[in-house]
């Protein structure tokens, strides 16, 4: 049977002890409970005091939609700026992959803001009641994270202008994290009708190129030829929020001519690869998630 503090007196009680009225060592504070927003976890933990750090051994909820809890542990300790630091490691269940996950509170509201090693942030509210509903936080799990976009069907584009034109939605994948970066690979078959022209193919998305722009991106697959040709396109975004994206192929011609992917109706695949952006330090992204490439947005050599 599990006992609960009066949320009000828990907390008071925590509040005093970090604001230097102290009792004796190794102490148990109470049961606290914060939600992660804006995601639906709940994060449960006993406080006890030792010394001048404070214990913390929880659970995380994983919204209650499972049939298991994450484990919880870490410490929390007074800053010298007087706000309270929380450092914690939540181990997924199942499967057991790490997230670590610091907060700063303020010490009169035990409110604050967090950020994780998968460069997510967000509000670290005290909840001693009922959640503010939310989704559930992405699972952290291990950098490169993979998703395969299937898409059938043979695509017919004309093209009478130098501008990009979009030839169709290939697919949708959920990010997982804001700092990291996107690489996708397209491997097909391609045509045009007229020959000594070209049809240059993009990969997008939400309807914007890897530079963030609108027009060439410096990698698309070129091809000038009447017969059928395979063309690969690699494409690398950085700046892209978490959450769910769409793929998306656009195409333009030099001249009047319409350009052909897929003939003949295979299935063909978008390998969606969110690796780790080393060295990387990206804020909360715009709405638009759409930022200009910077220096520590660039993959490493070995990527490119």
């Amino acid at each position: 049977m599990t006992v609960r503090l009066r949320p009000v007196a828990s907390a008071l009680s925590l509040l005093l002890v970090l604001a230097g009225v102290h009792g004796a060592a190794a102490q148990p504070l109470g049961t606290f409970r914060w939600q992660q927003q804006p995601y639906c976890n709940v994060v449960t933990v006993n406080v006890v005091q030792s010394g001048s750090i404070y214990q913390l051994d929880g659970f995380d909820d994983q919204c209650g939609a499972s049939s298991f809890r994450a484990s919880v542990s870490g410490i929390a300790f007074l800053n010298p700026n007087g706000t309270v630091g929380m450092g914690l490691t939540i181990v997924g269940a199942p499967g057991g992959a790490p997230l670590h996950l610091d907060s700063t509170l303020n010490l009169s509201t035990l409110n604050g803001t967090w950020r994780d090693s998968m460069g997510a942030t967000g509000s670290w509210v005290l909840t001693p009641g009922a959640a503010v509903p939310g989704g559930v936080r992405p699972l952290s799990g291990a950098m490169p994270r993979f998703t395969r976009i299937s898409y059938t069907g043979t695509s017919t584009t004309a093209t009478t202008t130098s501008d990009f034109v979009k030839v169709r939605d290939l697919g949708t994948f959920t990010k997982a994290a804001n700092s990291t970066l996107l690489r996708l690979t397209l491997q097909t078959h391609v045509r045009m009708s007229v020959a000594g022209v070209s049809c240059a193919y993009q990969l997008r998305i939400d309807d914007i190129n890897a530079t963030g722009e609108t027009n060439f991106a410096g990698s698309e697959g070129i091809v000038n030829s009447s017969t059928r040709s395979p063309v690969s396109i690699v494409e690398v975004f950085g700046g892209v929020a978490s959450g769910s994206r769409i793929v998306s192929l656009w195409v333009r011609g030099s001249g009047s001519s319409t350009c052909e992917d897929n003939g003949g109706n295979f299935t063909r695949t978008v390998l969606v690869e969110e690796l780790p952006a080393f060295g990387a330090t990206v804020a909360a992204p715009d709405p638009s998630w759409v930022t200009a490439p910077g220096a520590n947005d660039r993959p490493p050599a070995e990527w490119q």
